[in-house]
């Protein structure tokens, strides 16, 4: 007997330890941020993940002592497990850095359920910002405007008439948090390029990328009318006031095969940003600024005490609606618990940021009886009305049902005798295998040489797709490609035995060739200035006045009833390739 009970302590006391630890070890703490390098002005977004605790963490926030905290969060799921909540929280910081150079986060250290956590230091590095320092309203704006408006008038430096990118802002000026749209717009004087690849600026604040304009239209720009479409388009958020810089977009573009790239930067711009009021600002203002509305959804039939139901808050409009993380609530603990489940987006990039973020609380009722729900709220600033505004849910009544003392049992006298032991439908493990028959090994299957094969085969189509693009490949081919004279003549030749051709195809292909003497694209030119270059450039001027009578008589001809002739179009191709070969002799 006093073995037996021996036995059963000794059982008892390597089991609870085990327990204990494995209950510890449950509970886990990691620590991350979105970014390890970025600028003075820049946002920072620190993130403890803890999993598995029972109850909410204590965290010292002393730890953050170089930074200053815009805005805290908290995401939390719950789970109840044997009348047991459980719960996996997510609690962010949005920091911005006080100093600069290399910044050392130490460890965090969490309190929970008793027990001390830490996590790991993460080291970052803060460099330089573009903002000026902080002037007086009015300076701050002439200097603003002066500005946008040089970049407003004149064609940014070092950039031709022909061809150049302007960057627009939709405000000069505008409040911490207020959204901006910037937009980088191509002008050309020609109607196509070939390629282009553009580089944005570094703005040193919050961006959101937007749906740009596909649409290319026409525009008349300081006198001359030029093609215009939009290659960027994106929201702009600043949380630091004063004045800021956005340094210059640039661009490669090639215009076509006979131009290398050309390498284009728009104009640099100003932008003033301006401190919300301080006067009449709610004490649960996130930073929130637009203008927004506010939905609420609860289902309040059939409410038990102590059974938990799900309250749907939805906060729609244009802004920057990841600024509002959590919304504001009064009530009695002793009364209603309340937790925030999660938080959904359902957010446009279209012209603007717009969209809706929903919340969802579980609400748990402690007592019976005709109770009012929690009122929630949220506070946002109006840029348009200059003011602070404060949505708050309606009040509503709901009636609660008493729950009982009592539980049903889960199960009965007659549970065990309704277990049938299902022998004949498992399927028990072989204890003898046979491991004779082995596979072959992938390499020495015809079906992986195919695949190897089709592989380098691929790789060297994307290999030569990507090096046919490269000037490079240009340098090497020119060499070994046809001179644009002999091109042209040969195309030339190809139109007079060709029927259907019509004077235009004759006019482009002398165009394309003027474009190679004059280094510049001359569709669209006025043949007075493609007649005074090239006298600039000391060609035979008999020459280039049969060249100037040839393109009259083709602007002629594609206009008159008898300009399908094929004598008078073969006259014509005649007279290009003798001007031609003149000029290249």
């Amino acid at each position: 007997m006093i073995g037996n009970l021996f036995s059963i302590l000794l059982i008892l006391l390597l089991f609870l330890p085990t327990q204990l630890v494995a209950n510890e070890a449950s509970i886990s703490v990691k620590s991350s941020v979105t970014k390890t390098t970025l600028t003075i002005n820049d946002i920072l977004e620190y993130k403890i993940t803890i999993s598995g605790a029972k109850n909410p963490p204590k965290i010292d926030e002393s730890f953050l002592k170089d930074f200053s905290i815009i805005n805290r969060s908290t995401q939390q799921s719950y789970q109840l497990i044997n009348n047991n909540f459980f719960s996996s929280q997510i609690k962010s910081f949005r920091l911005r850095p006080n100093i600069e150079g290399t910044i050392i986060i130490p460890s965090s250290k969490i309190d929970i359920e008793g027990t001390s956590y830490e996590t790991d230091p993460i080291t970052i590095t803060v460099l330089a910002g573009t903002s000026s320092p902080k002037a007086n309203s009015s300076s701050i704006q002439q200097s603003s405007n002066t500005a946008n408006g040089r970049a407003s008038q004149n064609i940014p430096q070092g950039s031709s008439k022909d061809l150049f990118i302007l960057a627009v802002l939709d405000k000069d000026q505008a409040y911490v948090g207020e959204e901006i749209i910037y937009s980088v717009r191509l002008y050309r004087r020609f109607s196509t390029i070939d390629q282009l690849l553009y580089q944005e600026p570094k703005f040193g604040m919050l961006t959101e990328q937007l749906e740009r304009d596909q649409q290319t239209y026409t525009q008349s720009y300081n006198g001359v009318r030029y093609y215009v479409q939009e290659i960027d388009r994106r929201s702009l958020f600043s949380y630091e006031p004063g004045l800021i810089e956005i340094p210059e977009a640039s661009a490669d573009v090639q215009i076509n095969f006979f131009y290398g790239n050309q390498t284009l930067r728009s104009n640099t711009l100003s932008l003033t940003i301006t401190p919300l009021p301080e006067d009449g600002k709610p004490d649960d203002f996130s930073g929130l600024v637009g203008d927004f509305g506010f939905d609420f959804d609860v289902n309040t039939m059939g409410l038990v005490e102590n059974k938990p139901i799900a309250i749907r808050l939805s906060v729609g409009g244009s802004g920057n609606l990841k600024q509002l993380s959590n919304i504001s609530f009064s009530t009695d603990s002793d009364i209603f618990k309340v937790y925030q489940s999660s938080v959904n987006d359902l957010i446009t990039y279209s012209n603007s940021v717009k969209g809706v973020r929903h919340f969802e609380y579980i609400m748990v009722p402690k007592v019976d009886g005709t109770l009012s729900l929690p009122r929630f709220s949220f506070s946002y600033f109006d840029p348009k009305l200059n003011q602070y505004k404060t949505l708050v849910t309606p009040q509503s009544s709901v009636s609660v049902i008493d729950s009982g003392d009592s539980t049903a049992p889960i199960s009965g006298p007659d549970t065990i005798s309704s277990v049938t032991e299902l022998r004949k439908d498992l399927r028990y493990i072989k204890e003898s295998i046979s491991f004779d028959d082995q596979a072959k090994p992938f390499y020495k299957h015809i079906f992986s040489l195919a695949l190897i094969l089709l592989n380098s085969i691929l790789s060297l189509m994307v290999g030569y797709s990507f090096f046919h693009k490269s000037p490079t490949y240009e340098l090497l081919i020119k060499p070994f490609s046809q001179k644009p004279n002999k091109r042209v003549i040969n195309s030339l030749e190809q139109l007079k035995k060709n029927p259907s051709c019509s004077v235009n195809d004759i006019q482009q292909n002398i165009f394309i060739f003027l474009s190679y003497l004059l280094d510049r694209p001359t569709q669209g030119l006025p043949l007075s200035e493609i007649i005074e270059e090239l006298s600039e450039k000391k060609y035979d001027s008999s020459t280039i006045n049969d060249l100037e009578s040839l393109l009259d008589q083709c602007s002629f001809l594609a206009y008159s009833p008898d300009s399908s002739s094929e004598a008078s179009k073969n006259d014509i191709c005649d007279k290009a390739i003798d001007i031609i070969k003149r000029i290249k002799s």
